[in-house]
């Protein structure tokens, strides 16, 4: 998870393998994606800075919606879980070999 410092906004959950991330883009290099990310977040709010938090927990549980204040997934339209597993297994996962 990218947590921004206080006074910023730009909160952002991805997977990743430690070698890969994964987000809304699809794989990518975690180099580049947090690269990529930092950037685009300075030119929007100049200053912006974050850190990358490793989560202990599932970002659906009720634990970590209430420490991020975020929604449960019985709080959306319908259940937002199958449309994510959906969305993930659109994506080929990157042959490096």
């Amino acid at each position: 998870m990218i947590a921004p410092h206080s006074g910023y906004r730009g909160s952002h959950v991805f997977a990743s393998n430690g070698r890969y991330a994964f987000d809304y883009h699809g794989y990518t290099q975690i180099d580049r994606f947090l690269d990529h990310y930092f950037k685009k977040m300075n030119r929007l709010f100049p200053g912006w800075s974050a850190d990358v938090i490793v989560l202990d927990v599932s970002p659906t549980s009720e634990e970590f919606c209430t420490a991020y204040n975020h929604r449960m997934p019985d709080k959306f339209f319908k259940d937002p879980r199958p449309r994510a597993n959906a969305y993930v297994r659109r994506f080929k996962f990157p042959d490096d070999t």
